[in-house]
């Protein structure tokens, strides 16, 4: 040790390991000496030490341009940001969290400002953030790490590349925010991918819906020309039309309407969205139906009429009319006498009734029609939605869902008479399909199940192992490993898997005694490693004030030495006492 080390402080001293525990010793009220051994001390691994307990990010900024070792200039830099994104993200005073958003900003790029814009308490800040970035895979961290609706919407609807959307919809935990990213996916490869490998399974129960919708498409929106657009707008105008001609009560000149909207939905062909096809042609059949009774009780009204108006032509063409007798004279309420006829009575209320009585029977028809209409569209999905179960290889919910179905198909009433047929044909086709396929899912997952028995027995094994190994000297963390690796096992045969379960507890219980045991003994030792060196402090600072240099430097060799001998103590309590 050289003289000059006794009057300098310990953190110039000329021996690094010195240098080390002075700085290790400092706390936060040290900066400035913090700050000089990080900008000027020779060790690396010393100036690292001071840079990681200064804790003003200005002051780490500063540090950090002092650096000539790029890692240490890394290293200070990203200390300073953490501190100013979680001052930020924490602060609840708008100045400070605007402050430190802006020097987060400008030190730790998009990454920071991602994280700020997604976490902050402030939505000042939080707008002010997701306003900065332009990076894709930083909105898509603003998407993950953001819990209020509106800001992570924003976000995602910013993002465009497809490998991002993938990424959110297959790992994203939060069904909503899955769902939102898959519904921007229109690639069937990526959808593919996203049905195979998705975390969630409402996810990956709509991505294949999408896929299946996309397969039934000729062309992709992203695809679709300006022309196809137009026969879209084209095809939904039609199908309002024939809805409200439908819904009308001229059933003379409609028809000439209804067969030209028919005519022009036939000359578009096909390549219909199906929603709107379907809502086409329930509307068109509606209509149909209806014209055909309101039509008759029309026609029939019109033609009486035009009788009447030809038989009173006639009878205005006759030169001596034959006499007739006198009307019926009424007196009205004021005395007056009014002529009324049979005849025109009549003519005048036995239409009336008839048109009511029509009209009552078409509405009545015409619900039918849409009830049965509306079971042609449930039965459908019932299919669809056991087709979508068969093309799964999910056991866990099988039964029930089949078992659900079942019951919705017996509240479904008539169908059209053109459908019910092969409608019926398709669910029972597709039910018994169903039935095979959960009794090929029950007979893979019994081999599962079985197949995990041999790795059980192993575990088992190495358990009753572990127990009879009075050397190992890691015995608490072999048992973690194989505690884990039972976990990740999976189902197994009920009474097979309970037999081994119960011998594997009681081998782990008496290898977690032993643990126990080794611990308690442990900390004995350091509780006493503890109380010596605890001695050796209180011999060290006895000697503080010592001025006998040569002889003082010789009893803290020997306290040096005599600590290395002391075994460890509780790593909590090693620093401090150093």
């Amino acid at each position: 040790m050289a003289i000059a080390d006794l009057f300098r402080p310990k953190h110039k001293h000329s021996k690094s390991e010195v240098r080390a525990a002075a700085v290790s010793a400092m706390g936060k009220d040290d900066v400035d000496v913090l700050i000089e051994v990080a900008k000027s001390d020779q060790d690396r691994a010393i100036r690292k030490s001071a840079i990681a307990k200064i804790l003003d990010p200005e002051a780490l900024a500063m540090v950090a341009e002092s650096q000539d070792d790029g890692q240490l200039r890394s290293y200070a830099k990203n200390l300073a940001v953490e501190i100013w994104v979680a001052k930020a993200i924490a602060s609840d005073d708008v100045d400070v969290a605007k402050a430190s958003f802006n020097h987060a900003a400008a030190h730790g790029g998009d990454k920071a400002i991602a994280e700020i814009a997604g976490q902050a308490q402030i939505a000042e800040v939080r707008t002010q953030a997701l306003a900065r970035l332009e990076d894709e895979r930083a909105l898509a961290q603003v998407v993950r790490k953001s819990q209020r609706a509106e800001e992570w919407q924003e976000a995602l609807a910013r993002i465009t590349d497809i490998s991002i959307l993938r990424a959110i919809a297959i790992d994203e935990q939060r069904k909503e925010v899955a769902i939102s990213a898959l519904d921007r996916i229109e690639d069937p490869a990526v959808l593919d991918e996203v049905v195979s490998k998705a975390k969630s399974k409402p996810v990956r129960t709509r991505a294949k819906r999408n896929r299946a919708a996309l397969t039934k498409t000729t062309k992709l929106p992203s695809e679709a020309s300006s022309q196809d657009k137009r026969e879209r707008a084209e095809r939904s105008q039609l199908a309002r039309e024939i809805e409200s001609l439908a819904g009308g009560d001229e059933w003379v000149e409609s028809r000439q309407a209804a067969d030209a909207a028919s005519a022009r939905w036939q000359e578009l062909g096909d390549g219909a969205d199906p929603g709107v096809a379907a809502r086409f042609h329930k509307a068109l059949a509606r209509y149909n139906k209806n014209h055909e009774m309101y039509g008759a009780a029309a026609r029939a009204a019109a033609e009486k009429a035009e009788r009447e108006a030809q038989a009173q032509a006639r009878s205005e063409q006759v030169s001596a009319p034959v006499p007739t007798p006198p009307p019926l004279a009424m007196p009205d309420a004021d005395g007056d006498a009014q002529v009324e006829t049979a005849g025109e009575t009549a003519g005048s209320e036995v239409p009336a009734a008839l048109a009511e009585q029509v009209a009552a029977k078409a509405d009545k028809q015409a619900d039918e029609e849409d009830k049965r209409l509306d079971n042609q569209d449930e039965l459908q999905r019932l299919c669809e939605e056991l087709e979508e179960l068969i093309a799964g290889d999910q056991m866990k919910g099988f039964d029930r869902t089949l078992k659900e179905t079942d019951k919705r198909r017996r509240k479904i009433g008539a169908l059209p008479a053109n459908s019910a047929a092969v409608l019926g044909e398709r669910y029972d086709e597709t039910r018994r399909r169903a039935v095979i396929r959960l009794g090929e899912l029950r007979e893979a997952d019994d081999w599962k199940r079985w197949a995990a028995v041999p790795k059980m027995e192993a575990l088992v094994e190495r358990a009753k192992a572990l127990l009879a190994d009075t050397e190992h000297k890691k015995l608490g963390e072999a048992l973690k490993v194989l505690q884990k690796e039972w976990r990740e096992l999976g189902p197994s045969p009920r009474e097979k898997g309970e037999e081994l379960w119960k011998v594997f507890k009681a081998t782990c219980d008496e290898v977690y005694e032993r643990v126990k045991v080794e611990r308690e003994g442990r900390n004995e030792e350091q509780k006493a490693n503890q109380v010596k060196k605890e001695a050796l402090c209180d011999r060290a600072d006895e000697l503080k004030t010592s001025t006998d240099w040569e002889a003082t430097s010789a009893i803290f060799k020997e306290l040096q030495a005599e600590w290395k001998t002391i075994g460890p103590v509780q790593r909590r309590k090693a620093d401090a006492l150093w």
